[in-house]
């Protein structure tokens, strides 16, 4: 195979194996680009459930708001109807059932599961406040009747501090139960209860002190001007009326307990139950993320193995090249340098071996083999000539012998020269020819390469392209994480503010309490303002967790976008490299042709100086001929001589 033909197939190669690799680098990265995507995705839908659908079912649960429940419910749907069909079939497989259960959980076990919403002491609060309203007025109803009945009032101030002391003593140990959920406590209140019990039956025990409520005045008594205030017949002993109230509280106080135990355990039974549900769809979640890394990382695997798979094919391509040019060309090229070398320097006549006869060097081998081997026979014949002249010689005289030896030597010479100058105009014109095609090889390189160069430069423009926006993209996520936090600041701020009202809510119920009846309303308020210090306060928290959720949500796609750069920059350095290379081989291919250009016209020269050379030769050879014309005449004239003189002489 011709050495041409093997360039332009090694170019063609090459092409296709830059192009292979282009489309080979663009396929890889849209599919890193669609793994990246669904990966996205898939956060995108577990932060979903995770925080949305969580927060808005939690937010039903304490508040009993069916708006928060209708939400979720429309979340799990669109993630039914609109989510789960764009995912692989087997991870939509996996999620569907639990997705479902949730669903069905929502519509219909769990949907009065919000009903039972709102503060579970609301009633244990109200009977409280009642009884520390009733204490107060035994207290004023002893102060009433300090002066008339000193004894007797005294001792009801004292069961009304007992009875005061041991209603906080109940308050706190409802407190401390509620807090943490210790059945001690309960026991404890127990014990209270029955110590208060007791000072009551004590109390119920003392005398009255024979206060009655006033009756209003007789309109007409008081026109005739003998009103007076009388006590009813009928009317109940202000102190038999604040012990029967304090009796009925009391007895009411632990049915009020047992509703309040009942009511929390039942709404805790159906938050964990919905929380079960949730976690389980949250975990599927979890382990679909699995799936989809696993996914991730297979596609990264594949580009990977094709991209060493096509570096390994580009230098198995150079190998390749470089040993068919050591073969054919190289060691041909330094056997033939070898032979012109014997040949002009020593005059030494060997041929050329070579294996690769049908490529260009071996065709001039071949040629000049062909003229060793003429040189051979033609120095045999010439040879096997000088042996006849030799005994013609040395039959004829010595002296003419010789003059007609060198002249035919001479012309003999001449002739070969001549045959040797044709032959060199011939290897001359081979030559030129294989210099011109050099050229044209070289040009159509050079041409290529300039086109894989452009074509990287506009790949290296895309590059930068993309670079620049990823570079947008990440200052707008930072302004987002700025301004997130710059929220949740503000947020904590209305959080402290939320807790301070709530204290000052907290002291205004203590201070009404105190007040009495005429603190009653003031209580109402206050305890208003300490709910919706605490609604405000839990929206604060839910919002609180919303933005932490979009910090964490912002940090991984910071991370994306990092990993994307980079993957972009390093796309960017390929497309360069492959330009400079590209620029290199075109260059050289210029110089190759170059080269062939100056070896064609150096042929020429080569050519010209040959056939001048082969017309001295020529005209050499006739002048030769002509020499060796006019020796043989004078040997002949000389023969006749010796032979007249032999003759003459009698030799």
């Amino acid at each position: 195979m011709r050495i041409i033909t093997i360039s332009r197939i090694a170019t063609v190669m090459l092409t296709l194996l830059a192009l292979s690799l282009a489309v080979i680098l663009y396929w890889g990265l849209d599919k890193l680009n669609q793994s990246f995507v669904s990966t996205l995705n898939y956060s995108e839908l577990h932060r979903q459930v995770a925080v949305d659908v969580r927060t808005k079912i939690q937010t039903y649960l304490t508040t009993g708001d069916a708006t928060f429940n209708s939400q979720a419910l429309a979340d799990l749907d669109y993630l039914n109807q609109q989510v789960l069909p764009g995912l692989p079939a087997s991870l939509a497989k996996q999620l569907k059932p639990v997705a479902d259960a949730l669903y069905s959980g929502l519509s219909n076990e769990f949907l009065g599961a919000g009903k039972l919403a709102g503060d579970e002491q609301a009633l244990l609060y109200q009977n409280e406040r009642e009884t520390a309203a009733a204490l107060k007025r035994l207290e004023n109803y002893a102060l009433k009747a300090i002066e008339q009945q000193p004894q007797t009032a005294m001792a009801y101030l004292q069961a009304t501090l007992r009875l005061t002391r041991l209603l906080s003593e109940i308050k706190s140990l409802r407190e401390k139960f509620w807090s943490n959920g210790n059945d001690v406590y309960v026991q404890q209140i127990d014990k209270a209860r029955e110590q208060y019990n007791q000072e009551l039956q004590k109390v119920e025990r003392l005398p009255r002190l024979g206060l009655y409520p006033v009756e209003q005045e007789n309109e007409y008594a008081s026109l005739a001007g003998w009103a007076v205030r009388a006590k009813n017949a009928n009317a109940e002993e202000q102190g038999d009326e604040i012990l029967r109230q304090l009796s009925s509280l009391h007895q009411r106080y632990p049915l009020e307990m047992q509703r309040s135990i009942q009511g929390l355990q039942a709404r805790a039974d159906s938050s964990n139950q919905v929380n079960q549900l949730i976690n389980n769809l949250e975990q599927e979640i979890i382990q679909g993320q699995q799936y989809v890394n696993q996914s991730k990382d297979k596609i990264e695997l594949l580009v990977k193995n094709l991209f060493f798979a096509f570096v390994a094919g580009l230098l198995l391509m150079a190998v390749m090249l470089y040993e068919f040019q050591k073969r054919f060309v190289i060691n041909n090229l330094a056997k033939l340098q070898s032979a012109l070398a014997a040949l002009v320097e020593q005059g030494h006549l060997s041929m050329v071996g070579m294996n690769a006869d049908r490529t260009e060097l071996g065709q001039i081998a071949a040629l000049f083999n062909q003229l060793i081997a003429n040189m051979q026979r033609q120095q045999q014949e010439k040879n096997q000539q000088l042996q006849d002249i030799g005994v013609t010689l040395e039959q004829l005289l010595s002296s003419f012998d010789s003059i007609i030896t060198n002249a035919d030597t001479t012309r003999e010479q001449l002739q070969q020269a001549r045959v040797i100058s044709q032959e060199l105009n011939q290897l001359a014109q081979q030559v030129n020819d294989s210099s011109a095609k050099v050229r044209r090889f070289a040009e159509e390189t050079a041409s290529l390469m300039s086109n894989s160069e452009n074509s990287a430069g506009e790949v290296v423009i895309a590059g930068e392209q993309a670079i620049n926006k990823i570079d947008l993209s990440q200052l707008a996520l930072l302004d987002l994480v700025k301004a997130v936090q710059h929220v949740m600041g503000i947020l904590d701020q209305i959080n402290h503010i939320s807790d301070q009202t709530n204290l000052l809510a907290i002291n205004a119920t203590i201070e009404s309490a105190h007040a009495g009846e005429h603190g009653r309303a003031f209580a109402v308020v206050a305890d208003e303002v300490r709910q919706l210090s605490k609604k405000t306060h839990q929206a604060v928290s839910q919002s609180t967790e919303l933005l932490s959720a979009l910090n964490s949500v912002t940090d991984r796609v910071k991370q994306h976008i990092e990993a994307v750069s980079h993957s972009t920059e390093y796309q960017c350095d390929l497309a360069k490299s492959l330009q400079g290379i590209s620029r290199q081989v075109g260059e050289h291919s210029l110089q190759a042709s170059q080269t062939a250009q100056q070896s064609s016209s150096l042929t020429e020269q080569q050519y010209q100086s040959v056939a001048s050379f082969s017309r001295q030769m020529q005209a050499m050879e006739q002048s030769a001929n002509a020499g060796s014309q006019e020796v043989k005449q004078l040997r002949a004239h000389v023969s006749e001589k010796i032979q007249f003189l032999r003759t003459s002489l009698g030799v």
